[in-house]
């Protein structure tokens, strides 16, 4: 299917990355059982949570080293089902699978604490929203593609800044909690704005943008970095990108920036329902004198108290 078959396990199912995520769950298990009394307040964790992160690790092996990120080589849709698994999906469901006496203890690290100021949520979402944008400038994107440690570092980059990000949005501490319900509101809608332009750059461009996608040579020299054997036998092989798909390259383009725009406004408006959910329980059911965490505006909402 989609060509898979030509590729062996070793390209489809990345053995190193897979063994690297398998290390993390299995150090995860030990934080939050062997280990756990190490921890101040440190409390047996619900299912749920290990549920979410065991789904968050899945998700972000699926698009960084299964099939998903070898199909997201050949193809700009799936390229963008990637990005959208790995920062829309994978990081806040491992963040969710965290529980909040290991949070303390890692923002107790010194280098953190100093670096407090980029989960401010203005900052946060520019950061993320800014990267992700500059990524997927033509000249910036086949760059990254075209230079495996650039590739590597960007979307490590990525993955720390998103969590950033969602850091406002699904901060387990209470007493770090300082944007109120209209500030997460707010601030939902601010992330939503800020990627829309570069979906629409993607989105209504007249003409392929990526020569990844679009220039057989550059499609193999890409490919060489994901897949083993030499680029020069991938291009005699199968001519470049168009073998593997049914779509041309601007149509491809276009679903891949589709595709990415509605996972995200899917994902935020469900974080929305729940947030306007919240915040009008709160509103409506308690006062002011009976809130546990202090109202503020959201230029509060950071890693550390104001």
């Amino acid at each position: 299917m989609l060509g898979l078959n030509y590729f062996s396990f070793a390209d489809l199912w990345s053995p190193l990355f897979l063994a690297a995520m398998l290390l993390l769950t299995a150090g995860y298990f030990i934080v939050i059982g062997t280990l756990s009394a190490r921890f101040p307040g440190s409390v047996p964790l619900p299912l749920r949570k290990r549920i979410l992160f065991v789904l968050g690790v899945a998700a972000l092996y699926l698009a960084q080293g299964g099939p998903v990120s070898l199909l997201g080589h050949m193809m700009f849709s799936f390229h963008m089902v990637s990005m959208a698994l790995s920062y829309l999906v994978a990081v806040p469901l491992i963040m969710l699978g965290i529980p909040d006496w290991v949070w303390r203890a890692a923002l107790k690290v010194n280098p953190l604490r100093r670096l407090s100021f980029l989960a401010h949520p203005v900052v946060a979402a520019l950061l993320f929203n800014g990267l992700f944008s500059l990524y997927h400038i033509p000249a910036v994107h086949d760059y990254v593609m075209l230079h495996f440690t650039v590739h590597r570092v960007y979307y490590a980059v990525l993955f720390v800044t998103s969590a950033l990000m969602w850091w406002t949005l699904i901060n387990p501490l209470p007493e770090r909690r300082m944007a109120t319900g209209l500030g997460k509101i707010g601030y939902i809608f601010l992330n939503m704005v800020l990627l829309t332009p570069a979906c629409g750059l993607i989105i209504f461009a007249d003409r392929p943008l990526y020569a990844t996608y679009s220039d057989p040579n550059t499609w193999a020299r890409a490919m060489g970095y994901c897949v083993s054997g030499d680029p020069a036998a991938l291009l005699q092989s199968f001519g470049g990108p168009s073998f593997f798909g049914w779509l041309s390259p601007k149509v491809d383009q276009q679903v891949g920036g589709i595709a990415m725009k509605f996972i995200q406004e899917f994902i935020f408006a469900s974080m929305l329902g729940f947030v306007f959910y919240q915040w009008y329980k709160k509103e409506n059911g308690q006062d002011d004198s009976k809130e546990s965490t202090p109202a503020s505006n959201l230029e509060g909402g950071s890693l550390t108290r104001a």
